[in-house]
């Protein structure tokens, strides 16, 4: 092999494509190897310009990467997906492993699930291709590591490797590591593209042992180094740098002579915002920039940070789209492993959803939600038992979520029936006829799960199991390239192959700069020195030779700025790249405080605005029907707290659905007792009950036929533990009650509707939970049932005290109507006029008490609980603030918020500011 060094005085790119062009003549014959595709693309476009200022034609350039020496294309050599099911069939066919106890001193299989190996497989499966390097086996790399302090280990993961073998050869195929092993014994030319009689290799600073050995099996080699001939002695014979470059010193833009500068950020976004300000000082077009990262975690704030400046930039190593068919498959796996209701509901949004269940999913996936969130249900016999219910009215929803859920478990049968290779056919036609994949993806999604087809017969796996296998062999994928981008994200090794003046790096900290290995956990930094494979020394010397080579290639006719972040994404603290310490004395002092100066956070001298606000639609609260506009009592509450969340909530009808949880929230278990109690007070036998334990036995049995009729035969143990405290309360109640009936009270009614008339066409509505009568005192009483802990006074729930000095919210101010006086003549103010208009409903033949029948979590917290001193006075200034409510509604008054609300539905919408800095006063 021929070592050239050219002039590092300009870029690779530049240095290479002159030395081609002046043999252009030889280029036919040519495999050029080039360390990424991005490299082989900037040479050919280097080329591409020579040719045309020189007015010749010039023929593609044939160029390859080091993997294309490791490449493996007979279809009798085992995939990547079938080595990986061999390992994992030999793993879950040990019964006994203290054969393999130097290895695995526990036994990594433990009543199990079949499939439990696949974690385990992964990593072995990584070992040998790690080792593959090196062209080595298991066995090979247990040879030279007998005097290791790992010794014992590796005959153990031999004999499992062995296995593996057996099984591959038993399934007809030859395994990569035997295949790469039989060509260097065998030297073996590697392929080469047609016509090709001679390798030029071109920047690549590392590659294995295996693709080295391959290189000199060919007669004319030529390798090209970017760096002058006195650097020589640093390179080896492939031309990979050697372990010297470590001990360097390394020059520093804005020092040295060097044209530029180093940036230090907080963080991120910082460091973001710090490259569109550099690329925008810089004064140069887009073609004359090179935005490099070896962090790829830095390509969202980037290109967030530069699209925010008007300037689309692409990231390749950024994430399609999360609604694609990829995502879809993941809860398609859980839909086959387990179909509940809640997996239907998180595919509900995808194209691919539509095809299965042949109907919009808008159409049933709001009707999901809501039965999600009213029923708790889980799978389709909760819907097929709740769908004859009185009280699901109108039923059209229901039915076609039916249809939708029948569909989708429709498909899963045909998974589970069929198997995974036919039925994914299928379900690929399927898409492919509705257009929502084209036929690229469908015939690569096809060629992909056909590489596992042929053995699916001789192994009995379940169509899951040949999901998770697609889905985890599938090669990665990279963003679409965005419409009028100019700029590209671009990675270390690529930075010799961009001729641009200008280049731009961004975070270079020593995590990525030097580069390190991924954390093998069999092969330990030392192990891999022994057994011949790239190690974090020889990447470091690798990516100092590339730090060197970017200086010197701008030093006379560019510029460089790197910029750096104290702290990742995650909040974890970063040190600069040790390139930019290697320094001696003074120069290394004067870096170290330039590279761990105090920058102020990056929002220190950031004013927060919304940068849009939410402007709702005025429409009408609770609209005429029939000459009539009604409104329920219990919603006056909440206008008495904030005007526009009342409006949120009761005009546009905004709520929350929460689907997600498996048990009662506190409305739920609230619902549940009124059932069980209204039911009771309907009875008129059960409700005149005396004895305690035969009331509680009644409301126990009717507690347990609600829940079966709402949740089925077997709720789950969260609603059987909620079952069993409500329960527990019905105990207490039944004491409470009884002494409560031997003192002359009757329960008269329960859930009594009424009406209540108003001016400007309203009619408040509401039920009382019950009316108690006692014939002996003649006293009538309205109660309201209530689950939750009820702190202080009836009277405390429905108005509080105020003074001259009370700062009240702007919708309760001017108002006489908003106050009465209390029993000590002090102005209460109404926060909450429930009891009192049950009380101006005039629904008893005299006036009423009011009160709470407390139904808290204690014994103690079991009580009926009388408005003390309650007055006709009192319902009569209620309802006069009613009144003042509903012409506030008739005006459209629901502006502006009140930001001391005591609950708030609402305060996802703020997004952590208050309201009234997120919205605008609703217009019609």
């Amino acid at each position: 092999m021929e070592r050239i060094f050219l002039d590092w005085g300009k870029s690779m790119v530049q240095s290479a494509a002159d030395w081609l062009w002046s043999r252009r003549g030889e280029l036919a014959t040519m495999c050029i190897v080039v360390p990424t595709s991005q490299a082989g693309r900037r040479l050919q476009e280097a080329l591409a310009r020579q040719a045309e200022r020189e007015d010749v034609a010039l023929l593609g350039l044939r160029t390859v990467t080091p993997a294309h020496f490791l490449r493996t294309e007979d279809p009798s050599i085992a995939g990547d997906s079938i080595e990986l099911v061999a390992w994992m069939e030999v793993l879950e066919s040990i019964t006994d492993w203290s054969p393999y106890a130097a290895a695995f001193p526990h036994s990594p299989a433990l009543d199990e699930p079949a499939g439990w190996s696949l974690s385990l497989a992964q990593s072995l499966f990584q070992l040998r291709r790690n080792l593959q390097e090196n062209a080595l086996r298991i066995r090979d790399a247990a040879r030279l590591m007998q005097s290791s302090i790992d010794a014992e280990r590796w005959p153990a993961l031999a004999a499992l490797e062995d296995a593996v073998e057996k099984k591959i050869f038993a399934w007809a195929y030859q395994s990569r590591t035997q295949a790469l092993r039989s060509r260097v014994i065998g030297k073996q030319l590697p392929p080469l593209p047609d016509g090709c009689t001679q390798l030029v290799i071109i920047g690549v600073t590392e590659t294995s042992a295996l693709v080295r050995a391959q290189w000199q099996l060919h007669d004319k080699v030529r390798i090209l180094i970017a760096a002058p001939e006195t650097e020589a002695e640093h390179f080896d014979e492939a031309g990979q740098p050697k372990l010297t470059w470590n001990e360097r010193l390394q020059a520093f833009p804005g020092r040295d002579g060097v044209p530029g500068e180093v940036i230090i950020t907080n963080d991120a976004r910082q460091l973001a915002e710090a490259a569109v300000d550099a690329m925008a000082r810089s004064g140069l077009a887009s073609d004359q920039v090179m935005l490099a990262t070896s962090d790829v975690t830095l390509g969202q704030p980037l290109r967030q940070s530069f699209s925010r400046a008007g300037w689309e930039i692409y990231d390749p190593s950024g994430a399609p789209g999360t609604l694609d068919w990829r995502a879809w498959l993941r809860h398609w796996q859980r839909w086959l492993l387990d179909p509940q209701l809640a997996v239907l509901g998180e595919m509900a949004g995808f194209p691919e959803t539509t095809v299965i269940t042949e109907m919009p999913s808008l159409r049933w996936a709001t009707c999901l939600g809501k039965m999600r969130n009213d029923w708790l249900v889980e799978n389709l016999d909760d819907l097929q038992r709740i769908q004859p219910q009185e009280r699901m009215r109108p039923a059209q929803d229901l039915g076609l979520l039916i249809s939708a859920t029948q569909r989708a478990l429709a498909w899963r049968d045909r998974f589970l029936q069929e198997g995974f290779h036919s039925a994914f056919a299928a379900l690929c036609a399927a898409w492919l006829e509705a257009g929502v994949i084209d036929i690229e993806t469908h015939d690569a999604l096809l060629d992909h799960a056909e590489v596992t087809q042929r053995i699916a017969s001789l192994v009995r796996r379940d169509a899951g199991f040949w999901l998770n296998l697609f889905l985890e062999t599938l090669p990665a994928t990279t963003a679409p390239i965005p419409e009028n981008r100019v700029l590209d994200v671009e990675g270390w090794l690529e930075i010799p192959f961009h001729a641009s003046p200008y280049l731009l790096v961004c975070g270079m900290d020593d995590q990525s700069v030097p580069a390190r290995g991924s954390g093998e956990p069999w092969l330990a930094e030392g192990s891999r020195g022994l057994l011949g494979l790239t190690t974090d020394a020889l990447r470091s010397a690798r990516d100092a030779y590339l730090y060197t080579a970017m200086i010197e290639a701008r030093r006379r006719d560019g510029r460089i700025d790197i910029i750096c972040a104290k702290t990742d994404q995650a909040g974890k603290i970063l040190r600069p790249s040790r390139f930019l310490l290697q320094a001696r004395g003074r120069e290394l002092a004067e870096r170290v405080a330039h590279l761990f100066c105090e920058i102020p956070p990056s929002d220190a001298q950031l004013t927060w605005n919304a940068d849009w606000r939410w402007q709702p639609r005025l429409v009408a609260v609770c609209p005429e029907k029939d000459g009539v506009r009604k409104l329920s009592v219990t919603a006056l509450r909440d206008y008495l707290m904030c005007p526009f969340r009342f409006y949120l909530k009761h005009g546009l009808r905004m709520n929350q659905l929460k689907g997600d949880r498996g048990e009662w929230d506190p409305r739920d278990f609230g619902t549940i007792m009124h059932e069980v109690l209204e039911d009771w007070g309907r009875d008129e036998e059960a409700r005149d009950l005396t004895n305690s334990k035969s009331l509680a036995d009644w409301l126990n049995t009717r507690l347990d036929q609600v829940i079966a009729q709402w949740y089925g035969p077997r709720p789950n143990l969260a609603l059987q533990l909620q079952t069993a405290a409500l329960k527990q309360r019905f105990a207490w109640f039944a004491e409470v009650q009884c002494e409560r009936r031997a003192e002359g009270w009757q329960v008269i009614e329960v859930e009594k509707e009424f009406t209540l008339e108003m001016e400007g066409n309203f009619v408040l509505r509401g039920e009382i939970d019950r009316i108690d009568h006692n014939p002996t005192t003649n006293e009538w009483m309205m109660w309201d049932y209530k689950s939750g802990k009820l702190t202080g006074k009836v009277a405390a729930q429905h108005c509080k005290s105020i003074s001259a000095r009370t700062v009240l919210p702007a919708h309760l101010q001017d108002d006489p109507r908003l106050t009465f006086l209390g029993a000590d003549s002090k102005p209460q103010l109404w926060t909450n006029l429930q009891l009192p208009l049950y009380a101006a409903a005039h629904q008893t033949a005299e006036f009423p008490g009011v009160g709470y029948i407390a139904m808290g979590d204690a014994s103690d917290q079991i009580r009926f609980d009388a408005w003390e001193n309650f007055e006709p006075s009192i319902a009569e200034s209620a309802k006069s603030c009613a009144q003042m409510i509903l012409d506030h509604i008739t005006a459209g008054h629901f502006w502006p918020p009140n930001e001391k609300a005591t609950y708030d539905d609402f305060k996802l919408l703020a997004a952590g500011a208050e309201l009234e800095t997120m919205m605008r006063e609703p217009v019609p």
